[in-house]
């Protein structure tokens, strides 16, 4: 049985891994190989999160909603499309079994707050900068405003409504630090 820093090391290094892989997929990084799925498939490995997890509803319903889209990816039209999503909900569905495990550890869920906090913030400063220099770009043109061109702006390359839903749960978290006290101590 390991001791308990042990097991808390074992839980930092398994955040750090879930927010290199949160970042690789809000930053787009290019991953032909599966190298998220791979660490995260590798933690559950090590770190066995089915041994002691307390199965509750939601974790019924979280895999019941990765089985549905295993199954549609076996009766849809287009498998290569389907292929990607399955692969997209199987990365999320370890990450979340690895958080279940981790949220075990105060220290660890503090050092998942931090992180996320850096990912978000950094996100956040490349779209800004990235919003200044389109603008600047179509007034340089010639153009009065950028309305006329704001299906062009791709933060991040999200479009325009997909980047709003991540802002919004970004939103959300800031909240939910704020609330739980952390919030101030982190900054």
């Amino acid at each position: 049985m390991p001791t308990q820093n042990k097991l808390i090391v074992r839980s930092n290094i398994i955040v750090l891994v879930i927010v290199a892989v949160i970042g690789m997929m809000l930053f787009f990084v290019n991953d032909p190989y599966g190298l998220k799925l791979i660490l995260l498939l590798a933690c559950i490995i090590w770190a066995n999160p089915f041994a002691f997890l307390n199965r509750t509803g939601i974790d019924r319903i979280v895999f019941l909603l990765w089985v549905y889209d295993i199954i549609l990816c076996f009766t849809s039209i287009n498998t290569f499309a389907s292929v990607r999503v399955v692969r997209n909900s199987t990365t999320l569905y370890f990450a979340y079994l690895l958080l279940r495990q981790v949220m075990e550890y105060p220290k660890s869920v503090r050092l998942l707050k931090q992180s996320i906090c850096i990912v978000m913030g950094v996100a956040l400063l490349l779209s800004l900068l990235s919003f200044f220099i389109f603008r600047r770009s179509v007034l340089d043109a010639g153009f009065e405003d950028t309305y006329s061109f704001r299906f062009l702006f791709l933060p991040l390359g999200h479009n325009t409504n997909e980047w709003t839903t991540v802002l919004l749960g970004f939103a959300g978290l800031s909240l939910v630090f704020h609330r739980s006290g952390n919030f101030k101590a982190m900054v």
